[in-house]
């Protein structure tokens, strides 16, 4: 792997039958204390097009991250975050995480990390994720964005106060702060095996940390629009855009290396919500978007226009993860989660 990997991809190359798509793509290390995790609650749900949603969230998915070939963890507006058996379509869990909506999930060495709109990070264990582990405070407004390290001791966060921490997760301890004026955070990705985190906020410029310091090291020329989201793999980051009736609405490729655009990719006709990298296994590198306009679309780096396009059914799409190299999750703002295929023609096919 190369070391501008991502440790944002979301299992270990050791999980079953992942072993060869997963040599080009970034790894996240899990315990087998998932294989313990019984079912509790929902016993007869189907993964069909939609995942369990009756009986996880009663508003806006708002993040979703992949545990493991058959596990996601799911955030919601409505405080909580829920576990679920994807292959049996099963609830394992599902708990109140917050006192105000959760707006960011994931998952690492078994350390699982929501942030909320009360201002806090909560901190759980994969193996009895209702106990909370730490809570971490210090931000003085939404908690927006965060991620954590290969490692599982470090989690990076990003608010709407312009401030970026770092923090200690056994001493659960702030250990660096650093404010920028304007610096809304809206998302951020640490890469895998580097002291980096790409970050993007409302000020519309895309940022590159060194986490050793907490210091900007680059950044990208100032956007028209404000960034909305990114993703991590290799030597390249991709971001998407906010905009109104096609207007904006793009995703751009960037080249971490030489610290260029590479490419950008115009189809959404508002808001990209979501983007993520889910093969980089072919000769060209393919990823997928959401955006509030409903539609997800797939891509290949090496063309402008979408290979494909799917309308989910769920109106507006609000976050998206892979979980392996042709199946998708999608969160929706009032349907749940969505699921959708990717074919051996690069055809986005809805599960119904």
């Amino acid at each position: 792997m190369g070391k501008w990997a991502s440790k944002h991809r979301r299992y270990s190359e050791s999980d079953e039958g992942t072993k060869n798509t997963m040599t080009k793509r970034r790894k996240r290390s899990t315990s087998n204390s998932q294989d313990e995790l019984k079912s509790k609650e929902t016993q007869n749900n189907v993964w069909l097009g939609k995942v369990a949603t009756a009986d996880c969230h009663n508003d806006a998915v708002t993040s979703i991250d992949v545990v493991s070939p058959n596990l996601c963890i799911s955030a919601s507006r409505d405080k909580t975050i829920a576990i679920q058996d994807l292959s049996k379509g099963t609830l394992l869990h599902r708990w109140n995480a917050h006192s105000q909506g959760v707006t960011k999930v994931c998952c690492c060495n078994s350390v699982i990390a929501s942030a909320s709109r009360d201002l806090t990070i909560g901190v759980w264990n994969l193996d009895n994720p209702k106990s909370c582990r730490g809570r971490l405070s210090g931000h003085t407004l939404v908690v927006s964005a965060l991620d954590i390290n290969t490692e599982g001791t470090k989690l990076f966060s990003g608010s709407r106060d312009n401030t970026v921490r770092i923090w200690d997760l056994e001493t659960q301890q702030c250990m660096m702060e650093n404010n920028i004026s304007r610096n809304l955070v809206t998302d951020l990705k640490w890469a895998h095996q580097e002291n980096m985190v790409i970050q993007t906020s409302e000020d519309k410029i895309i940022k590159i940390w060194d986490t050793r310091l907490l210091e900007v090291v680059h950044t990208f020329p100032v956007q028209a629009q404000i960034q909305t989201c990114c993703d991590l793999e290799e030597k390249r980051c991709l971001t998407g855009n906010n905009g109104f009736s096609g207007q904006g609405c793009q995703l751009n490729l960037w080249d971490l290396r030489h610290r260029q655009m590479l490419n950008e990719y115009r189809g959404h006709a508002e808001t990209v919500s979501g983007c993520s990298f889910f093969d980089t296994s072919c000769p060209y590198t393919r990823f997928v978007s959401t955006s509030n306009d409903g539609t997800l679309r797939l891509w290949k780096d090496i063309q402008q226009a979408s290979v494909s396009v799917q309308q989910l059914g769920l109106g507006t799409l609000t976050c998206i993860a892979s979980l392996n190299d042709n199946t998708l999750l999608c969160g929706s703002l009032n349907h749940g989660i969505g699921v959708a295929r990717v074919g051996s023609n690069d055809t986005l096919t809805v599960t119904s």
